[in-house]
């Protein structure tokens, strides 16, 4: 059984990813509830195209950095796939002084 104890808890979001995915455990409602449900139908016709507007950044990104260059090309793909972007705002901190780093930055934009 999940437990599931906050609004905005999720769960069946591997149902999204795979084709033939199947429950793992149930989920039972102990109260009145209400639920967000995307089919994955939906979630495939709708998110699909900006997914791949993504993975094409992604792969441009890495393609066109002087860093990465002379990397071969299954390297710069797998690069690209653990990619994550993050957004700062003017004032933020992205790195403070004296702490360690688990990640490099390099500024997109």
């Amino acid at each position: 059984m999940t437990v599931i104890t906050d609004a905005g808890s999720t769960f069946g979001e591997l149902a999204l990813l795979s084709v033939d995915c199947i429950r793992n455990a149930s989920v039972v409602s102990d109260e009145r509830c209400d639920l967000m449900v995307i089919s994955q139908q939906l979630y495939n016709r709708c998110l699909s195209s900006w997914q791949a507007a993504e993975w094409q950044a992604k792969i441009n990104f890495v393609n066109q950095h002087p860093l990465f260059a002379h990397w071969p090309v299954k390297c710069r793909r797998q690069l690209a796939m653990c990619l994550t972007k993050e957004t700062r705002q003017f004032g933020d901190y992205i790195a403070r002084q004296r702490t360690a780093l688990q990640s490099i930055f390099i500024v997109a934009k």
